[in-house]
């Protein structure tokens, strides 16, 4: 899956890409319980 397809995912999923390169992609995803 390309980066660009990630960060949509992310920002439909109200995530936060923290870092992305080539051979790593980091989010956070807010708004979530821990349950």
């Amino acid at each position: 899956m390309k980066a660009e397809k990630l960060i949509a995912l992310c920002q439909r999923y109200h995530a936060l890409v923290l870092n992305s390169d080539e051979q790593t992609l980091s989010i956070a995803v807010v708004g979530l319980s821990a349950a």
